[in-house]
Formats: structure tokens, sequence, C-alpha cells
């Protein structure tokens, strides 16, 4: 950027709501990392054990999961100068 150039109050709004936001995102994507890092070592602990209530939940986390991503990605589609 050159010396003397303005930016307008709400672009600077803006940037620092968007960093927020993904500051944000990877927040809960860092903590729910480790979680989905258990399931992977239980099911390599008890591979030919039949976890069905183990299975479930895994894939109801990674459901989430995605969903959660979309919804950000959205999110940010709809509300910055993305």
């Amino acid at each position: 950027m050159h010396a003397g150039t303005h930016i307008p109050t709400n672009h600077l709004q803006v940037a620092c709501r968007t960093r927020q936001t993904l500051n944000n995102i990877l927040e809960v994507l860092y903590r729910l990392s480790p979680e989905l890092d258990l399931f992977s070592r239980w099911r390599r602990l008890f591979p030919d054990k039949n976890f069905k209530e183990l299975a479930t939940s895994i894939q109801l986390v990674y459901v989430e999961l995605v969903r959660f991503c979309v919804a950000a990605v959205k999110h940010m589609k709809r509300n910055y100068l993305c």
C-alpha cells in the first residue's frame, strides 16, 4: 500500500470481523481434531471388534464437521468481502 493511502473504516471493520471469524473457525477445528484422532486410535486398537456405537459416533461427528464447514463457508460468502 502506498503512503497516504486511506482505507475506509468499514473495510477495516469487515477485515477485523473476518479475521475473528476465521480464528473462531480454526479454534473449533483445532478442538475437534484430538477427538477425531481418538476415534481413529480406538479403531486401530480394536480392529477386530465391531463397535456399532463407535462407528455411529464417528459418522455423526464427521457429518457435523462437514455441516460446520459448509455453514462457515456460506457465512463467509454472505457476510464478508470474499
